[in-house]
């Protein structure tokens, strides 16, 4: 198992979920065997689960190690959540990530999602400079042989947003 399989895991299910972070970590998740349910504060509270790591660094590390490393932050109405995989860090501190955004806009009595992002960078744009020091990282073992294998073409990154 490598770091390349959960960057192609990513990159496979980016497109589905590029609104919608907690259905993205959902669904990197489960194709790793990791069963995670939940908006994006409940899967930062299950965080607990798996082997906390104290920072981005570490983060960046577990996940070059093959593991699979969620990050996030809770909020009062949406938290956030990422998947941090092999890659650059930004300031020496700041891992490369895959992300959905929520951006939700209020017309009379109706919510919507309006929001967009490229849902991949280090981290440091997945999250606001007021709180990206206080994002919590913590890595599962991905299941071998439920994980599918990068094949010569997938799982290679394009640096953007370093």
């Amino acid at each position: 198992m490598s770091s390349r399989d959960i960057i192609a895991v990513c990159q496979h299910n980016i497109a589905l979920f590029s609104n919608d972070c907690s259905g993205f970590v959902r669904a990197v998740a489960n194709a790793c065997g990791v069963f995670i349910v939940g908006d994006a504060n409940a899967i930062v509270a299950s965080l607990d689960f798996g082997k906390r790591l104290p920072n981005g660094v570490a983060a960046q590390e577990s996940a070059a190690a093959g593991d699979l490393v969620i990050a996030g932050l809770q909020a009062p109405r949406h938290g956030h959540v990422v998947v941090v995989v092999n890659g650059p860090l930004n300031r020496g501190r700041y891992p490369y990530s895959f992300w959905g955004r929520y951006r939700g806009m209020t017309i009379g009595d109706a919510t919507m999602n309006v929001g967009f992002t490229h849902g991949h960078g280090c981290l440091n744009y997945a999250f606001d400079v007021n709180d990206r020091e206080r994002v919590k990282y913590a890595a599962f073992k991905p299941i071998e042989t439920l994980l599918p294998r990068a094949n010569e073409h997938e799982g290679i990154l394009v640096h953007t947003f370093v």
